[in-house]
Order: structure tokens, then C-alpha cells, then sequence
């Protein structure tokens, strides 16, 4: 059942080694159109020179529940979480990426993202259905609320904060494009100098159909 669609390194397979844990979570994809459009905003928002590390368009994702390292052996169990958490979503998820914003604060921001809107209530569905089916195997649900939005930066230092605080402004408002999801994937991380380099492990199609995963539309 395990997929290796290398997300960032051109679309090669994982190559075979001794694994014996994995930096796992599970996201939904996002599409070309979309990745170009949102790194064009990051462009604008580097116009601020404020000390962000930026996330390479080919790294950007909605994440749902992050694992962290996880033994190998009980990668049949998150498969099985995720195919049960995907079969209880009913078809397609219709979304679109709008606005811009920060955590935790414009004064004090730590990571820059843009937000979700369209069929949020069924993205909330899935989410919660995750935890359910995580939480038996020892991950335990998030204390605070699911907030979708897809990364774009983490701020590292204080330089240039004003200014990025006022280009996020100007953005809030944005629309950036919709997009259809029809499956949950799960994603290894491989953490190296040059950076994190997401893997395909496996996808579970939303409502259940064995169809193979296809990459989210954009419109």
C-alpha cells in the first residue's frame, strides 16, 4: 500500500535503507496552480526583509495531524487509521485558499499562512474523524482548535516585523484560488541541510473508492 511519490525531489521514489522510524504526518496535497500562486505572495511578503524562513512551494501542504517519529512497525495501523478517517468523508472536498494572517500575533508573529475557506465544516469532519482513529494508537488529539491554513513561513527574529505585520494587512482579504481534494495522504519527512523533502507514503481516497490518488484540482 505504500506510495513513493517524492513530493520535493523531482518525483523520484524513495530510495530503499535501514528504516526503523519515520517522521510521519498525514495532509492533504495541493495543486500546481496553486503552489505558483501562493509563492508569488511570497514574493510580495518578502518585499518586508524581515527574517522569515520561507517554505519552498514544493513543501507546502494542509496538514491534519502531525505524527512526529514514529516506529516503522506501526505503519499498517496509521494506514488502516487513515483509509477508515477518508472512508467516512462522503466524496470530494471542495476548498480555497483566502485570506492571510499570523500565529499567534501580528506584534509577535512566528509563522506566516493563508487560510481555508469552502467547505470548512466537512475539512473539520475529517480532521476530528483523524483524531479519533489516532488516538487509540497513542496520539493524543490536539488541545487546541483545528485551524486549517497551509504554511508559508516561520519568522525567525524581530527584524522587519512592522513591515510584514502590514503586508499581511494588505493581503487579508485575498482570495487565491479553489481546489477539489479527494484524498487524505500520508507523508514522510526527511529532515537534511538542504531541507525537509516530503514522501508520498500512501493515499486514501475521501468516501472510500480505490482509485489511485489524483493531484488536487485548482480553479
Amino acid at each position: 500500500m505504500h506510495e513513493g511519490a517524492a513530493a520535493t525531489n523531482g518525483g523520484s521514489a524513495p530510495t530503499s535503507r535501514a528504516v526503523v522510524a519515520m517522521r510521519l504526518f498525514f495532509a492533504l496535497g495541493l495543486p500546481q496552480p496553486l503552489l505558483t500562486r501562493l509563492e508569488r505572495l511570497q514574493s510580495l511578503l518578502r518585499g518586508a526583509d524581515a527574517d522569515v524562513r520561507w517554505v519552498r512551494p514544493a513543501g507546502m501542504h494542509l496538514t491534519l495531524k502531525f505524527l512526529g517519529e514514529v516506529p516503522l512497525r506501526e505503519l499498517t495501523s496509521l494506514e488502516r487509521a487513515g483509509q477508515a478517517a477518508a472512508t467516512a468523508i462522503a466524496g470530494p472536498l471542495r476548498l480555497a485558499l483566502a485570506g492571510t494572517g499570523v500565529f499567534p500575533t501580528l506584534r509577535s508573529p512566528r509563522v506566516v499562512w493563508v487560510g481555508v475557506a469552502g467547505e470548512t465544516r466537512r475539512l473539520e469532519c475529517l480532521h476530528e474523524r483523524l483524531e479519533a482513529e489516532l488516538e487509540p494508537l497513542g496520539f493524543a488529539p490536539e488541545p487546541r482548535r483545528f485551524h486549517p491554513h497551509v504554511t508559508l513561513g516561520r519568522v525567525r527574529g524581530r527584524r522587519g516585523v512592522e513591515a510584514l505585520a502590514q503586508l499581511v494587512r494588505a493581503h487579508e482579504a485575498d482570495g487565491f484560488g479553489s481546489l477539489e481534494v479527494d484524498a487524505l495522504r500520508l507523508y514522510e519527512s526527511r529532515l537534511s541541510r538542504s531541507g525537509a523533502r516530503y514522501d508520498v507514503l500512501d493515499s486514501f481516497p475521501l468516501g472510500g473508492a480505490r482509485g489511485g490518488d489524483n493531484a488536487p484540482a485548482a480553479s
